[in-house]
Order: C-alpha cells, then sequence, then structure tokens
C-alpha cells in the first residue's frame, strides 16, 4: 500500500512538470489541445517571458535618467550632466533597488533547472555560449567606442582639454571610475555564480535539489528520481535533520540567511546599491551582495514548486516591496550626499546603515516577487490575446541584445540632447531618450540580429533555436519544447531514459 501510494506521488509529481517541460522521451500520447495550445504559442511561457520583456524595459528606463540626477550616483562616470529631476531621480533609484536582484533571482531560478538536468558540466558549457561569447563581443567592439564617447563628453563639458580626444589619456581621478565593464558586469558576475553553484551543488550534494535521472517503475513506465530534500541533503539539511527540523524549517533558515547575509553586505558597504563599484574584476562586496540573489532564485527551484508563492501574494510582495523602496529611497538620497566620490566610503552611522540596508533588501525581495507573482497571474489573460503572446516572446528575445547595445545609445543622446534641446525640460529629455534608445536597438535587432548569422557566432543564438524548435514540433509534435536563449533555461521534468 505504501509503494502504492508511494509511485502516485511520483507520478503526480511528473504530471505537473509534463505539462510545462520539454520531455527527451515520452511517455504517454499527448493530449492534442495541449499540443495545439503549446503551437499556438511557439511553446514559450507567458509570464517568465514578461518578466525578461519587463526587466530590458526597467534597465533602458534607468541608465536614461543618470544624467538628470542630483546629487549624482557616487562612482558612476557618465560623459555628461543635464538638469536634475525629481521625478527622474526618483524612480532612478526605486529601479535601482530591485533590477539587478530581478535579473540575478531569475537566473539563478534556471541555472538551477539547467544543472538538475545536464549536471555541473552543461551548465557551465551553456553559460560560456550564452554570457562569455556576448560579452566578448561587447566588449571587443562596444566598450572601445563607449570610451571615446566618455571622452568626448567630457570634452564638451570642459572636464578635460581637447588633445585628451587622441592621446587618449583622461586624469588618473576619472580614470579610477572609468576602467571597467561597464554595464556588462553582470554578465561576468553571472556566470562566476553558475561556476560557484555548480561547485556547491558537487561539495553539497542534495543541498541545491536532485539531479533529474529516471528511474522505472515495475510496470515499464517512466517516473523521476526521488524528489528534493527526500534523498542525501547537503550541510545545513543534515544539521536540520540531526536538531530534528522539518523541510520547511530549513528553507526558512536558508530564507533568514539569504536575508541576513544581503542586510550584513550592504550595511558594511551600501555602495553597493547606493552607487557603482567599477572595475574588470568581480569587487567582492558586490559579488556577495548580487549572490544572495542569484542564491535564492536557485533554491527556489530545488523546492520544485516553481514560483507558486509569488503567485499567491504578488499584490502583498508589490505593494509591500513599494513601500519600503520608497523608504528606502528617501534615506539613501540622504546618504548618498555624504559618500566620499573617490572612495565611496559613507559617512553615517551604524545604525542608519543597518535600517537603509534593512529597507533596500526586504524592498528588492519584494519588488522582484511581485513582479514575477504579477506576470504569472496575468499570463493566463495575455494568453489568449491574439497576437500578444508573439509579441512578448519577441520582445523577451530581444531583451539581450538590447541589454547590450542600449549603454553608448542612452550616453549617446544624452550628449545630443543637452546640446540641442538646452531648454527643453529634464522630463522631456529623459522620455526621448528612453524611447529613441529603445526604437534604435529593438530596430537593430529585428534588421541584423533575428535569425542571423551574426546572432549564433557571439552567442545570441536568440530567434534561429526558435526557428528550429518549431519546425521540430511541426514534424513531431512531442519535440515542441520552449526555445533556449540568453536568460531563459526551459523548465525540464529531467532527461528520461527507458531502461530495457
Amino acid at each position: 500500500m505504501a509503494r502504492q501510494s508511494h509511485e502516485q506521488e511520483h507520478r503526480r509529481y511528473l504530471l505537473t512538470f509534463a505539462a510545462t517541460e520539454p520531455l527527451g522521451t515520452a511517455i504517454s500520447q499527448p493530449d492534442p489541445s495541449t499540443v495545439e495550445e503549446q503551437d499556438n504559442r511557439s511553446g514559450r511561457e507567458i509570464g517568465p517571458d514578461a518578466v525578461r520583456a519587463l526587466a530590458a524595459f526597467f534597465v533602458v528606463y534607468l541608465h536614461a535618467g543618470i544624467a538628470y540626477l542630483e546629487p549624482a550616483m557616487p562612482g558612476l562616470a557618465w560623459p555628461i550632466r543635464d538638469t536634475p529631476s525629481r521625478f527622474v531621480e526618483t524612480t532612478f533609484w526605486l529601479i535601482e533597488i530591485f533590477i539587478m536582484p530581478l535579473f540575478l533571482l531569475v537566473a539563478g531560478f534556471y541555472a538551477q533547472r539547467s544543472w538538475a538536468n545536464g549536471g555541473g558540466g552543461s551548465l557551465i558549457r551553456s553559460r560560456v555560449q550564452r554570457l562569455l561569447k556576448p560579452l566578448a563581443f561587447a566588449a571587443i567592439v562596444l566598450l572601445p567606442l563607449e570610451y571615446y564617447l566618455w571622452l568626448a563628453g567630457w570634452v564638451i563639458e570642459g572636464t578635460i582639454s581637447a588633445d585628451r580626444l587622441w592621446t587618449l589619456k583622461v586624469p588618473r581621478m576619472a580614470r579610477q571610475h572609468l576602467m571597467g565593464t561597464a554595464h556588462l558586469w553582470f554578465m561576468l558576475y553571472l556566470f562566476l555564480y553558475c561556476v560557484a553553484l555548480s561547485v556547491m551543488a558537487g561539495l553539497f550534494p542534495g543541498s541545491l535539489g536532485k539531479r533529474r535521472l529516471a528511474a522505472t517503475l515495475p510496470s515499464g513506465e517512466m517516473r523521476p528520481a526521488p524528489l528534493p530534500w527526500s534523498s542525501t541533503a547537503g550541510a545545513l539539511a543534515r544539521l536540520g535533520s540531526a536538531l530534528r527540523w522539518d523541510s520547511c524549517r530549513v528553507r526558512r533558515v536558508q530564507s533568514v540567511g539569504v536575508l541576513v547575509a544581503g542586510i550584513a553586505v550592504l550595511s558594511i558597504a551600501p555602495q553597493v546599491v547606493f552607487g557603482f563599484q567599477h572595475g574588470f574584476l568581480p569587487v567582492p562586496s558586490k559579488w556577495i551582495y548580487s549572490g544572495t540573489y542569484f542564491l535564492g532564485g536557485a533554491w527556489i527551484a530545488a523546492q520544485n514548486q516553481g514560483w507558486r508563492v509569488c503567485d499567491q501574494h504578488a499584490g502583498r510582495f508589490a505593494i509591500g516591496g513599494l513601500i519600503c523602496g520608497i523608504a528606502a529611497v528617501l534615506m539613501g538620497q540622504w546618504a548618498i550626499e555624504t559618500a566620499d566620490p573617490i572612495s565611496l566610503v559613507f559617512g553615517i552611522g551604524w545604525l542608519p546603515r543597518l535600517v537603509l540596508a534593512s529597507l533596500t533588501v526586504i524592498s528588492a525581495w519584494s519588488l522582484s516577487f511581485g513582479i514575477i507573482g504579477c506576470s504569472n497571474r496575468i499570463a493566463p489573460l495575455l494568453s489568449v490575446r491574439r497576437g500578444v503572446p508573439e509579441m512578448i516572446a519577441y520582445l523577451a528575445a530581444a531583451g539581450f541584445w538590447v541589454y547590450l547595445v542600449h549603454h553608448p545609445l542612452v550616453a549617446l543622446l544624452h550628449l545630443d540632447l543637452k546640446l540641442l534641446l538646452p531648454g527643453v525640460s529634464p522630463e522631456i529629455k529623459w522620455a526621448l531618450t528612453l524611447m529613441t534608445t529603445l526604437g534604435l536597438s529593438l530596430g537593430s535587432y529585428h534588421v541584423f540580429i533575428r535569425g542571423s548569422r551574426l546572432a549564433a557566432t557571439i552567442g545570441l543564438e536568440l530567434e534561429s533555436s526558435q526557428k528550429a524548435v518549431a519546425e521540430a514540433g511541426a514534424a513531431d509534435p512531442k519535440l515542441a519544447n520552449p526555445e533556449l536563449t540568453n536568460n531563459r533555461e526551459p523548465i525540464t521534468a529531467g532527461r528520461l531514459r527507458r531502461v530495457a
């Protein structure tokens, strides 16, 4: 009886993931209505794609406001400063609090799923293709252009002399915050997180869930391996077992640990969020703080419950995160005025640091959860709108290219608008910068990148892989799997195999 109940539990687990995940081997004949629905949506999930598209928009929104901040972000070198705007400044800092945690949370979630499907080696190989190749392309092509654009802006502003344009030298004080990976730091950090995740999974088996290997029922049917947390756990799980903790309590300890780690790092170094730590190598405080969100996403994926909690409490997360975020922005603007522009050291006491860090971390987690939950909850409504799923899928696929190329476009538009429209309000300039950058980025993606050989060469196999999947699905509905993209990893039920 117990064995039958155990088999039923595994069968329910399998069916739950089979509804949304590609299967390497068919378990049963697919439901024609389900296959038709997946074909209509190109095998993609609307919720995750909406998050990706929205996150790309927020990144451009964020950088479009840099020229209109007062005071400026400590440590951030920008080619020009314009008339400040209170509205732009407030929304800038609110987005700054949660945008990278949102990216990292989702990236950690799908990195764990990728590891569960293929192991650490497969995860690292895929991230070399999807992160390091685009990073190398952008570093070779875009960073030199940005360097010269920054020099030109400083010449126009009168910060440096015009002869610097051909000598390509800047004062040592400015060089400290100019040299580095610029907006591409996220890609290097994310690759290192994936390497760390693979190492962690090897050192602490079970801490990030079990690999999804196949097993066979006595009847010959397929079933996945035991659920994570029901097998050998990692160090924390073993400690919890010794203390007779259940899995829920272990997860609570993990959640609190991630929050405390983020608050501790941000209390020591507020410049991680309210400043810009720049360089070619990861900055320890920034790497640890950002890593808490990546690790949190991986742990959420290891529970095999998806974003269920986010979906159930999306409104509460969003409202609570917004309240804490506004408080953090107001307090952060006050703290920035005390920061040293060279060392980025904040001149505030430990109690204000702790309060600021707590508000910021709580807001980052809550707003990220709220955005993910709201996107998943409105996904069924969007999926029945004609053309909407295709539009969201297109914007999600283009999002990574927009992230790569928007940075120099924003800076160039800031220069042009200051010179050509000196009397126009900063809010209008900001809006023009935002819409023009989005238009140019999406236009260049559509003309030069979408389905091109260049995309495969630089590691942006976005639309090309979608076409291949669509063709495979037309030939055999069982092969209609979600496409693989740079920031999107399909949720799979495991690489299933039949035992003879």
